[in-house]
């Protein structure tokens, strides 16, 4: 009998076809092996996105607390569980909006440096900020006027668990917003604000 010496090129194919056959029984194996249901049920956890973006949804809550007084008075505890609130344009630009329902919060101005007390001032730093209550309850803003002004102040700043997402705390006041679209002039004082607030560090 003659046997022939097999060429390079069909023992190359050959050791890459073993490899292949090797690969797939890894994944059968690794993939069909036998799990303990409590255990791991017990230590699933959600995995955490490599970019947060705005719309996200967070297992984590931003909330508000509020207490109002004027036109409308009373005290509000607002929170939602969706990504919003940003820094951007170098973290320059900062932003804070949370949607309860019809009911939102936004504080916005440019400059921010870290947590300290800044005081907002819409001719100067584009200070604004604004209280909706929905259709039925109304909208206060900061007017756009020289000496009508809040005062944010920024206790904590600190990166949270997700990436590019830091938890800020902090607390804010504004003697004077005016209401939104009504021909009367209403005004309302916000004497003392608090805020759990997630930002995402966007640019």
């Amino acid at each position: 009998m003659r046997i022939q010496a097999c060429s390079p090129a069909w023992q190359t194919s050959q050791h890459l076809r073993r490899y292949l056959l090797l690969l797939i029984g890894l994944f059968l194996f690794t993939g069909c092996a036998p799990t303990n249901d409590t255990s791991a049920s017990a230590n699933t956890q959600t995995p955490i996105p490599t970019w947060i973006q705005t719309g996200m949804r967070s297992p984590q809550s931003s909330s508000v607390t509020l207490h109002i007084t004027g036109a409308k008075h009373g005290s509000y505890a607002w929170q939602s569980h969706i990504f919003t609130s940003k820094l951007r344009h170098g973290l320059k630009e900062f932003t804070i909006f949370l949607q309860d329902q019809d009911h939102s919060l936004i504080i916005a101005f440019y400059g921010y440096e870290g947590a300290r007390t800044y005081t907002l001032e819409g001719p100067i730093n584009g200070g604004d900020v604004r209280l909706d209550f929905g259709h039925e309850g109304g909208a206060w803003d900061l007017q756009l006027q020289a000496g009508i002004r809040c005062q944010l102040t920024i206790i904590h700043d600190e990166p949270a668990i997700q990436p590019n997402v830091n938890r800020m705390q902090g607390s804010f006041s504004c003697p004077q917003l005016s209401a939104v679209g009504t021909q009367t002039p209403e005004i309302i004082a916000i004497p003392q604000a608090t805020f759990d607030i997630l930002m995402i560090h966007e640019s």
